[in-house]
């Protein structure tokens, strides 16, 4: 169905729709303003991913937390303590593979210098110590790191790149621990716009010299000791059990558990101690050997370096540089999407709404429901099986763009036909109401005819004088049917007014069996009213309308009853509220299926294919029902009969008019 409000081409209409929902996304997630809803869905699919990423047990921290400040603290005083502390850390943990301090000693201590002797002595012993440098490049006054010192992890092909982050200066650990250790890593940290440490900087140019992180300098010692070294490939870093890929010199973490094994140092020194004495170690050597040690803070009371994380709130830089040693050695990293993947996924979201018929909004409401749940397990196993992290929000917008348009044209559309259907109905009722009153006009006509010519007819002429009754009973019952086309529509909207008047049932029921009494004859059927119990039963009804009623039902009676047999007419007060009415014939029953309808317009009760496919349909039994609920009342079918007589029984329940009269003969008759 089309109107001239109507687009002409809907297809064009639909079309227009998905291309301004996908170029919209798209310019959307080409802005910032996605950013903060795409790191929020990056962070879900991170924490849910370290959930089932179990930290490796080869890296184990040695921490300085709350706990061993406050046992130390009657004898090593406040933070910070003698450096001579750390060289007995470093002796118990002799037979670690490797070990990284992420714990920056930058000045000697100038009182005491014996005690820098002996860390240093210890990092010299040990061999494989990583010691940190901080890179500054904030204004700070240019500065060469200084020669002989080792890089691990890094070679000519990468420092030759310019990905890497430039800094000018760095803060290094005093002189004599830089040359005892084995190398230097750095210890800076990167996070995203909105401050969390999603990527972790892999290595950073001090001037031209390439200068690896505390990770990368770690696993390479570790990998080296394993007989195996890191391998740079391009954008990837390969080591034995996979590779890393590098994005502009940074690694995307895709974080562990944290659950790595936690000693603190308080149990280490307790250990060292203990060994000392010849009696059992609360931490036994064994728990570091060939293992990657860490070394470094988590202690709330220091200025810790804490950082913003995925998977915690705050999460020590400890744990960030052991994650980023982990995704080394294992080459578990993720990457963001291509752009063309975001553009396809993009195009698929924002065509689903238009899949299901636009004129059916519940299944494109459902195919958007359901293309969100899936693309959420989408989103969800691309990253734990590929370590993809394909975009949520441009996509998500292309869908609800598409949706929220079809929607609007849906609406549009729906508006229009109803506009278009309100003026058909308004039509259809002018011409209603022109064809009922040229009818009524007709009509009248005709009963004024045959008045006319049953006064000219003589009176012991009784077949002329009965063919004119039954005529004029037909022209009144035409007049009925003819109101009834204004009637049904005035009590479907309820303007039609009751006029309710307090009645005695049997004498309409009486008035209505003699105005087709002629009827009845010629067809060679009595009609019979049933008169037993109270009298007289009082029912408050508009006497018009009830007349109609019966009248309705009792010519639908004549046309189906069985030549020679009776229709009855009775009343009953069931109970002191309700009067029951019945106009019953013998004939046809009506099958079970018909029985829900027959009150509906145009179907009628007959039984055989023929007729319910186009004889007989029309508007009485439609109005009964109508004008019964009107008046507060109910009608229903009983067929065969209660008895088992075939045959149809109407049977209608109005409320009773409470009389003396009604109560009085009720409880008598009971």
């Amino acid at each position: 169905m089309q109107t001239s409000h109507m687009p002409q081409s809907i297809a064009g209409v639909r079309a227009a729709l998905f291309v301004v929902a996908v170029a919209g996304a798209l310019l959307l997630a080409a802005t910032p303003l996605l950013d903060a809803f795409e790191y929020r869905t990056v962070d879900l699919r991170l924490r849910h991913g370290a959930a089932r990423n179990p930290a490796s047990r080869e890296i184990v921290l040695v921490v300085l937390d709350d706990d061993s400040l406050e046992r130390l603290r009657s004898d090593l005083g406040r933070w910070p303590w003698p450096r001579a502390i750390f060289g007995a850390v470093l002796d118990y943990c002799a037979e670690a593979a490797v070990v990284g301090f992420d714990i920056l000693f930058g000045e000697p201590d100038w009182q005491w210098p014996a005690r820098d002797q002996v860390l240093v002595e210890a990092v010299a012993r040990q061999g494989r110590v990583v010691n940190p440098v901080f890179l500054d490049g904030n204004g700070a006054k240019r500065r060469d790191p200084p020669d002989g010192v080792a890089f691990p992890g890094v070679d000519v092909q990468t420092s030759s790149s310019s990905d890497w982050p430039a800094f000018q200066t760095g803060l290094l650990p005093f002189e004599s621990l830089l040359k005892a250790g084995a190398g230097l890593g750095h210890v800076n940290h990167r996070q995203d716009h909105d401050g969390v440490a999603r990527q972790y900087l892999l290595a950073a140019k001090w001037n031209r010299t390439l200068v690896p992180s505390l990770a990368l300098a770690v696993a390479a010692l570790y990998l080296e000791g394993q007989g195996e070294r890191l391998v740079w490939s391009g954008a990837r870093v390969i080591s034995g059990k996979g590779s890393a890929r590098i994005e502009g010199g940074r690694l995307r973490l895709a974080y562990t558990d944290c659950r790595y094994p936690v000693y603190s140092i308080a149990d280490v020194l307790a250990s060292w101690q203990a060994e000392e004495r010849g009696a059992p170690a609360p931490v036994p050597r064994e728990a570091f050997r060939d293992k990657i040690v860490l070394i470094g803070s988590v202690a709330t009371g220091l200025e810790a370096d804490m950082q913003v994380a995925p998977v915690a709130r705050t999460l020590p830089g400890l744990l960030i540089h052991a994650n980023a040693v982990d995704a080394l050695l294992r080459g578990d990293t993720y990457r963001m999407a291509p752009r063309w993947v975001s553009i396809l996924l993009v195009l698929v979201l924002a065509g689903g709404p238009f899949v299901p018929s636009v004129a059916v909004p519940w299944r494109m409401a459902g195919t958007a429901l359901l293309l969100l749940v899936l693309y959420g397990l989408v989103v969800h196993g691309v990253f734990i099986l590929l370590r993809w992290m394909i975009p949520v929000g441009a996509p998500l917008l292309g869908m609800l763009g598409s949706a929220g348009g079809l929607s609007i044209l849906y609406w549009y559309r729906e508006a229009a036909r109803r506009r278009y259907l309100e003026r058909l109905e308004q039509a259809k009722q002018r011409f209603t109401d022109m064809l009922v009153h040229d009818l009524k006009n007709r009509v009248s006509a005709i009963s004024m005819s045959l008045s006319m010519i049953k006064g000219q007819i003589p009176p012991d002429d009784n077949d002329l004088l009965r063919a004119i009754r039954t005529s004029q009973t037909s022209a009144s019952r035409l007049l009925d049917q003819v109101c009834s086309l204004l009637d049904i529509r005035r009590m479907e909207e309820g303007r039609l007014a009751l006029n309710l008047e307090r009645t005695d049932v049997w004498a309409l029921l009486a008035d209505a069996a003699r105005e087709h009494e002629e009827s009845g004859a010629l067809l060679k059927i009595g009609l019979r009213v049933d008169q037993t119990g109270i009298a007289p039963l009082l029912i408050e009804v508009d006497i018009a309308i009830f007349g109609r009623i019966l009248g309705n039902l009792l010519w639908n009676a004549l046309n189906h009853a069985r030549r020679g047999s009776d229709i009855v007419l009775r009343a009953a007060l069931v109970d002191a509220g309700t009067v029951e009415v019945v106009v019953a014939n013998e004939g046809h029953n009506i099958p079970p299926e018909l029985q829900a309808e027959i009150f509906e317009a145009f179907i009628s009760g007959a039984n055989s294919g023929a007729q319910r496919r186009g004889a007989n349909f029309g508007l009485g039994l439609a109005f009964c029902q109508l004008a019964c609920t009107a008046h507060g009342a109910t009608i229903r079918i009983e067929s065969p009969w209660a008895d088992g007589t075939d045959g149809v029984q109407v049977i209608m329940a109005y409320p009773a008019s409470v009389s003396a009269s009604n109560l009085s003969i009720g409880q008598k008759g009971n």
